[in-house]
C-alpha cells in the first residue's frame, strides 16, 4: 500500500474511516472520497484538505482519482455491493480493500495495542491514547469517536518521530479484529453481537478466542470474560483487570465519580473519575493496567496529574450544555452497555425521575435483543423508543421498536414516539433528567435543542 500516493475512500464521513483519511493526510497522500451524508466531520475533513462528493455518479471522481496505477480505493462494509463508484473501482483494474486490510498493514507496520470487546473499546481506547499522549509517549491512535480533549478522533505523532505504539479498536464486526496483528490486546467483554455476521454465539466467541490467541505478547482481559480464554493457546502473559479483588489491577468505588485502584493485591492510588460510573472505572484500569506494564518509566504522580484532566469522548456519557434540563447523551446500544449506564444515572441522579431515550440501532439488532433491550431499559423510570436506525439493513418483516416495548412489563411506562415529537417535547417541556440512547443518529438533534435554548 505504500506505493500509492493517493487514496479514495467509499463512506469517508464514517467515523473510523475519518479517521483513517486523518491518518492518510498526515502521511502525505492526497485523500478524497464519497458519503452519501455530508456532516460536521466531512466538512472538517475538506477543511483538512480532502475531497469529498456525496454524489455517488463516476463523474463525481475527482479526475486524479481514476488512475489505477496511483490511486489506492479503501471501502467500508457499509458500502452497498452495487454502488457506481465502487463498481467503477472494482472493474477498473484498481486496488480496492476494505477498511480491515488497512488496519491490518498498519498493525504489522507499528507495534500495536488492539482494544477489543463488545463495548468499552471506544472508552477504553479513549483513555489509553489520551494518558499515552500526556505522559510524552508517541502514539498514532485511530479511535472510533471524537476524543473531547482534541475535537478529533486521530491523535498523531510528533513530526520525524515514529509511534512507540499504534492505539487501534480491534472491532468484531465483519471480522476486523481478526486482520489486525497486535503486540498487546484488551478485552472489556463478550457479550454477543453481531449475530448477523456470526449467526451462533459459539462462533461469535470462537472468534474473540482466535483474536486472543493471536496476541504476540499478551493480553489484557475483563475479570467477568477472563474464564472464557483458559484454552492452550494464549499469549504469553496474562493481565486481569475489573472488581474481583484477585485481578492483577482491581478497583473499588469509593462514589460514582472516585475510583481507587489496586495493583497485585495492594493498594495503588485513587483518583477522580472524570467520566462516572462502574463502566468507566473498568476502562480507565484496562487503559493502566497496559500502561503499567509496557511503559515502566511513568510513576503514580504523572498518572494522578493527569487523569483528571481527561474530558471523555463525545457521545460516551457526555453531558449536554446549553439546556435547561440535565440531559446526558451515550452510545450505549446493547443490553449491557444501557443497564450499566442507567444505573450510573440512577447513582448521579437517585432522586430524580430518569427518562430514557432509546434509538434502536439495526433490525437484525432488535430482532435478537428484544427481551434483553426492554429488561435493561426498566433501569429508568420511563422509556421513549423511537424507530429503528436502519443503518446498512433493510427492513426485516415484522420487526420494529414495539417489539421491544412488547416485552416491558404491563405498568412499566414507555411510549414510541418519531423524532419530530422528541424534538417537540425537548423544546416545549422536557422532563428534568433524560438520556439519549444508541448507535443511531439521535444526537444530531442536539445541536438544534440547543440554538432553541440560547435564541
Amino acid at each position: 500500500m505504500e506505493r500509492f500516493p493517493r487514496v479514495y475512500m467509499l463512506g469517508i464521513g464514517g467515523i473510523g474511516m475519518s479517521a483513517m483519511a486523518r491518518y492518510f493526510c498526515w502521511e502525505g497522500r492526497s485523500t478524497a472520497g464519497y458519503d452519501r451524508t455530508l456532516t460536521t466531520l466531512t466538512h472538517q475533513l475538506e477543511a483538512e484538505g480532502c475531497r469529498i462528493t456525496d454524489r455517488e455518479a463516476v463523474a463525481a471522481i475527482p479526475p486524479d482519482f481514476t488512475d489505477p496505477q496511483h490511486t489506492l480505493v479503501v471501502y467500508t462494509p457499509a458500502i452497498p455491493s452495487d454502488h457506481p463508484q465502487l463498481r467503477f473501482f472494482q472493474q477498473g483494474g484498481f486496488r480496492v480493500v476494505k477498511r480491515s486490510d488497512v488496519l491490518g498493514w498498519l498493525s504489522r507496520k507499528y507495534p500495536t495495542l488492539g482494544v477489543a470487546g463488545t463495548h468499552g473499546k471506544t472508552s477504553t481506547a479513549g483513555w489509553l491514547t489520551f494518558l499515552l499522549d500526556r505522559l510524552h509517549v508517541p502514539i498514532l491512535s485511530l479511535v472510533g469517536g471524537i476524543l473531547n480533549n482534541y475535537g478529533r478522533n486521530v491523535v498523531l505523532p510528533p513530526p520525524d518521530t515514529p509511534p512507540r505504539f499504534f492505539v487501534v479498536e480491534a472491532d468484531e464486526y465483519d471480522r476486523t479484529f481478526l486482520k489486525i496483528d497486535h503486540m498487546w490486546a484488551v478485552v472489556n467483554a463478550i457479550d454477543p453481537d453481531h449475530l448477523d455476521i456470526y449467526h451462533t454465539e459459539a462462533a461469535f466467541l470462537a472468534a474473540f478466542r482466535q483474536f486472543v490467541a493471536a496476541g504476540r505478547e499478551g493480553v489484557v482481559l475483563a475479570d467477568h470474560v477472563a474464564a472464557a480464554f483458559r484454552e492452550e493457546k494464549a499469549p504469553p502473559k496474562k493481565v486481569v483487570f475489573g472488581r474481583d479483588a484477585s485481578a492483577d489491577y482491581a478497583f473499588t468505588l469509593p462514589a460514582v465519580d472516585r475510583v481507587q485502584l489496586y495493583r497485585q493485591g495492594r493498594p495503588w492510588f485513587e483518583t477522580p473519575l472524570p467520566v462516572p460510573g462502574v463502566h468507566n472505572a473498568y476502562n480507565l484500569t484496562a487503559a493502566l493496567a497496559l500502561i503499567d506494564r509496557l511503559v515502566p518509566e511513568v510513576n503514580v504522580e504523572d498518572l494522578q496529574a493527569v487523569i483528571p484532566q481527561y474530558r471523555g469522548v463525545w457521545r460516551r456519557f457526555s453531558r449536554i450544555e446549553g439546556v435547561p434540563f440535565v440531559w446526558i447523551d451515550d452510545y450505549a446500544h446493547l443490553p449491557a452497555e444501557i443497564e450499566t449506564t442507567l444505573r450510573t444515572m440512577q447513582a448521579l441522579y437517585p432522586d430524580r425521575r430518569v427518562v430514557a431515550v432509546f434509538h434502536p440501532h439495526l433490525y437484525s439488532r432488535t430482532r435478537d435483543f428484544a427481551p434483553a433491550f426492554a429488561r435493561a431499559l426498566t433501569q429508568a423510570d420511563e422509556v421513549w423508543l423511537l424507530p429503528i436506525y436502519p443503518a446498512r439493513e433493510q427492513p426485516i418483516p415484522g420487526v420494529s421498536s414495539a417489539s421491544i416495548a412488547q416485552h416491558f412489563p404491563p405498568d412499566f411506562p414507555h411510549e414510541l414516539i418519531s423524532k419530530e415529537e422528541l424534538f417537540r417535547r425537548l423544546t416545549t417541556a422536557p422532563p428534568p433528567v433524560l438520556i439519549t440512547l444508541g448507535a443511531g443518529d439521535v444526537d444530531q438533534m442536539i445541536p438544534e435543542v440547543v440554538r432553541h435554548y440560547s435564541a
